[in-house]
């Protein structure tokens, strides 16, 4: 009989199907927890494992998804480096192209620069607070997400549940976010 499981079957599929017949066989009664063949049994047991399978499965696609959301949002800020280097490139030639007496440089300098100091620090305190935002923006976000995942890890269980129960025929539950778009 050996043999003849062996020979045909290259897979090992007719093999592997006898020995797990053999050792439900073998079981204890209450230890085949009243399934019928031993892969309903290593079903059941296994049911938790695949169930944090797709759990996990769908956080990383989550973080794969704010990855992306974090590198749209640091473009335009790679875009305002190169124009900023660009400028600072150019700043040399400006300042050379000046033939302006020192001392009129100096005074001129004097009048425009404390205005312009007050300007940059208006602008950094303003970029600054809407770097803040974003981050609080896609904090929230990760959350809702992640929100949105445990729910729908509930909801499939709870159904499930019910359905195994007979009751559940038809019923199903919605999670809606008013405001969020499609």
């Amino acid at each position: 009989m050996f043999e003849k499981l062996c020979s045909d079957d290259y897979a090992g599929t007719e093999l592997t199907n006898e020995i797990e017949r053999v050792i439900f066989s073998n079981l204890d009664p209450t230890d085949t927890l009243n399934t019928s063949s031993f892969t309903e049994l290593r079903n059941l047991k296994t049911q938790a494992l695949a169930e944090e399978r797709v759990q996990i499965t769908s956080k990383i696609r989550e973080l794969i998804a704010e990855d992306e959301t974090l590198r749209e949002a640091v473009r335009p800020f790679q875009v305002k480096r190169i124009v900023l280097s660009r400028l600072e490139k150019k700043w040399p030639h400006l300042q050379s192209s000046f033939r302006q007496p020192r001392r009129q440089r100096r005074l001129r300098h004097r009048r425009y620069c404390p205005s312009l100091r007050k300007e940059l620090q208006k602008l950094q305190t303003t970029v600054a607070g809407l770097k803040q935002r974003a981050l609080k923006l896609q904090q929230l976000r990760a959350k809702l997400e992640q929100f949105k995942s445990e729910f729908e890890a509930s909801r499939l269980d709870f159904v499930g549940r019910a359905q195994a129960l007979g009751v559940g025929v038809g019923f199903d539950l919605k999670l809606v976010v008013k405001g969020e778009t499609a």
